[in-house]
């Protein structure tokens, strides 16, 4: 089940959701990027771009990660840009909040 036989994109968001609830992670926004629904006889893998936006101290954003790698199906992130919350307070802090934007890419048959 690394590769499921339909994009399933319930199935993705529920587990980041999941991931995200254990980690402490805080999920603020997701978008899906196109799925092709049409090329069903093609057995090559193929993937769905979702964008996940969230926030979290270090601490959360390694765990949330971890747990992403942990789950039975298969996905990478391809790209994650990470920036502080703007605030000075959370900057000096070592538990700051940081802005984190990544491209989470999942796989299907």
């Amino acid at each position: 089940d690394a590769i499921s036989t339909h994009p399933q994109v319930n199935k993705m968001i529920d587990d980041i959701k999941r991931a995200s609830d254990q980690t402490s992670f805080a999920l603020k926004k997701a978008s899906i990027g196109e799925v092709n629904l049409m090329d069903t006889k093609n057995k090559k893998p193929q993937s769905l771009l979702l964008t996940i936006e969230g926030s979290g101290d270090f601490d959360s954003l390694m765990k949330f990660i971890q747990s992403l790698s942990n789950q039975r199906r298969l996905k990478t992130i391809e790209k994650m840009v990470i920036s502080n919350s703007g605030s000075l307070e959370d900057q000096a802090s070592p538990s700051g909040q940081l802005k984190v934007i990544m491209n989470v890419e999942a796989y299907y048959l």
